[in-house]
């Protein structure tokens, strides 16, 4: 940090935290974000579910239960046998006692696979057999700028990324740059029927999800190689 100060250059994990930063003081900042350990990727080939897996992996508190698409799914199943038949809320983790009386006060109890824990490389192997992985970011004044680790592990399982949360948010940006799937602002009930209905089209048409478009720039590799040139640019070292 002294030798990126020093050359009026600051790190940061965000573009959301670069503007709030300029907007306070103006300098050269340098996002770096989080990613993706390569070595965590399965070498085996991954069985993918024959359910229509919506998989949330890691802890689901009260204050990220997703309540409309809950609403959203139990509307859909109501009005379509298949997708019912289909269906399954795959949760692997900790998980809030009010989410799972929601999930059960719409009648979707017989859908729910509840995992309680795995260690991380089974953890990965859900990811990666999922149909579609749910991420879910925290209703907070600064939701823009949440950036957490899960994103990059989900993008690097190359399954299709349902974001529930701010559509200009930072999450957003990087899955809408690299494809990765789509993000609904969680009280847009319209088009969060219409993602799911896309995606279980998709499922139902044995569609293959091409995995996402430049995903590697977010493995821990080349972040490091990035970090590294911008160090040597700042120490002016060849």
């Amino acid at each position: 940090k002294q030798m990126l100060a020093a050359a009026d250059k600051v790190m940061v994990v965000s573009d959301g935290m670069k503007e709030e930063f300029n907007t306070i003081h103006q300098r050269d900042y340098i996002v770096i974000s989080n990613g993706y350990d390569t070595e965590d990727i399965p070498e085996e080939n991954i069985v993918p579910d024959t359910k229509f897996s919506i998989a949330h992996i890691g802890t689901l508190a009260k204050s990220r239960n997703p309540e409309k698409l809950w609403k959203v799914i139990a509307e859909i199943a109501n009005h379509d046998p298949q997708f019912k038949q289909a269906l399954e809320i795959k949760l692997v983790g900790k998980v809030d006692i009010n989410v799972l009386d929601m999930i059960k006060s719409f009648g979707l109890e017989n859908n729910l696979n509840l995992i309680p824990y795995l260690p991380h490389d089974k953890v990965i192997i859900e990811q990666h057999k999922s149909m579609v992985l749910l991420l879910l970011i925290h209703n907070t004044p600064k939701a823009k700028q949440i950036l957490t680790g899960k994103i990059f592990e989900y993008l690097s399982a190359r399954r299709p990324i349902l974001c529930i949360g701010p559509e200009d948010g930072d999450a957003a940006t990087i899955i809408n740059n690299t494809k990765s799937g789509a993000t609904v602002n969680r009280n847009n009930e319209t088009e969060l029927k219409t993602q799911i209905l896309n995606l279980f089209t998709e499922y139902k048409n044995q569609k293959k999800f091409n995995g996402g478009k430049n995903i590697e720039q977010y493995s821990r590799r080349s972040l490091t190689e990035k970090l590294s040139t911008l160090l040597k640019e700042v120490t002016n070292q060849p």
